[in-house]
């Protein structure tokens, strides 16, 4: 599995304002060279935009582990638009436009990718960085 950082930007209206904020692509690749995107997990870390909040995000999982009452926690982020589930040593995301959760990844893969998104946002310079995950 492959992901890449990367800082975007959208403009506000014609002339206005240019807003600029990062993004995560969570991926894989075949043998033929197709790609396999984690589009509601790319989405669901990506609106984790500060180290504040994907250590809070952090702090969860890492009760969720150490809990063994937890079955599962659901997590919600801006006002109930990305969601994912952990369950067992997994985690799932919800469809952006629907109810189903479709995107699932191991738990520990994610938490790296959450450690590397970390010192992402710290870096000063935002230059695309690709790294694979296993």
């Amino acid at each position: 599995m492959k992901v890449q950082f990367s800082f975007n930007w959208t403009q506000e209206d014609e002339g206005g304002e240019i807003i600029h904020f990062p993004v995560a692509v969570i991926y894989a690749e075949d043998s033929n060279g197709e790609k396999k995107y984690w589009s509601d997990a790319t989405h669901f870390v990506s609106s984790f935009n500060t180290t504040e909040s994907v250590y809070r995000l952090l702090k969860i999982i890492n009760l969720f582990q150490l809990e063994n009452m937890m079955r599962k926690v659901e997590i919600s982020h801006w006002n109930d638009f990305e969601k994912a589930i952990i369950k067992e040593s997994h985690i799932v995301f919800k469809e952006r436009f629907g109810d189903s959760y479709l995107d699932q990844l191991d738990l520990s893969l994610f938490e790296k990718i959450l450690y590397k998104w970390i010192e992402y946002l710290q870096s000063v310079d935002k230059d695309t960085v690709v790294f694979e995950v296993n």
